[in-house]
């Protein structure tokens, strides 16, 4: 068992993250805004984090640095959702991330990939592995 953080900044798609994965059973938390990241991360210590974007840039990769930072473990697993392609994704936030998924999505794919990377399994096809 273990829990999955989702924080969604693109308003088009609020809540598909979270639906998708509580379908696949797995334990999601919705944060609203982005000042409950660091409490939920030292309070709860989720297993995976999801963020959900339009166009990854300067506060994605503040947001991923922050989490990173607060995860004691260091196994924390970061999937980013954004609508920019692959290629035009900043190098510095490429090291941070461990998959991506570029919308249009498949939601379902989203928790897919969660439950797989988690489980040190390989993710679905159409996943890009960045780290």
């Amino acid at each position: 068992m273990f829990l999955t953080v989702v924080l969604e900044l693109s308003p088009e798609t609020a809540g598909f993250a979270v639906n998708a994965l509580r379908a696949e059973q797995v334990p999601a938390l919705r944060l609203p805004h982005v000042t409950q990241l660091r409490r939920a991360s030292e309070q709860m210590h989720p297993r995976a984090f999801v963020l959900d974007t339009q166009h990854p840039g300067d506060e994605e990769l503040s947001i991923i640095l922050s989490m990173r930072a607060t995860s004691r473990t260091g196994s924390l697993l970061v999937i980013l959702v954004g609508e920019t392609p692959t290629e035009a994704l900043p190098m510095e936030l490429c090291e941070l991330v461990d998959a991506y998924i570029c919308k249009p999505v498949e939601w379902r794919k989203v928790a897919r990939t969660v439950i797989q990377l988690v489980n040190n399994r390989k993710p679905p096809s159409g996943v890009i592995l960045l780290r």
